[in-house]
Order: structure tokens, then C-alpha cells, then sequence
């Protein structure tokens, strides 16, 4: 799902400008304005995450979901599992 994040004002809504996709057409309003260029060609970063447990609860008083991947930060005190890499985590 993508959209565009916006900033609900009256009378009209506006973009809201710490927004990634936001930046970048301002980035390309300003190459254009300036002369610098008239094309920018932007790829996206894909990213993607592989779980190997998802679980979810739905009731009439509680909905839950929870998610588990070996090579997750909460799985390193397992051998061989998780990573250390200075985090700290709450």
C-alpha cells in the first residue's frame, strides 16, 4: 500500500514536507527550477522481512498479533540466532 502523507488543514490539506516521497518531489521541483536537470531518475529501496512464526488472536475483547524470526535482536541469547550490533532496545 503507498500513499502520500499529508497534513489535514482547512480549507485544503497540504503535503507533509518530512515525508520521504514528499522530499523527493520537492527535490525534482527544485533540480527543474534551478537548471541542474530536467529528469531524475530515483529506484526505490526494497525491503522485506521473513518471519518464522506469525501468529494472530482476534476475539471480542482483544486482538493481537506477534511475529518471530530466528535472526531477530529478542533471539540473541540463543546460540547461533540474532545479532548484536550495539542496540539497545527497551
Amino acid at each position: 500500500m503507498t500513499g502520500n502523507a499529508m497534513i489535514i488543514d482547512t480549507p485544503e490539506n497540504r503535503p507533509l514536507a518530512q515525508y520521504p516521497r514528499n522530499i523527493i518531489k520537492a527535490a525534482v521541483e527544485y533540480m527543474k527550477n534551478s537548471g541542474v536537470a530536467d529528469e531524475m531518475i530515483i529506484l526505490p529501496e526494497f525491503e522485506f522481512y521473513l518471519f518464522d512464526d506469525v501468529s494472530w488472536n482476534v476475539d471480542g475483547r482483544y486482538i493481537g498479533a506477534t511475529v518471530d524470526a530466528k535472526q531477530s535482536y529478542w533471539n540473541s541469547d540463543s546460540e547461533g540466532h540474532g545479532s548484536d550490533r550495539g542496540w539497545s532496545f527497551p
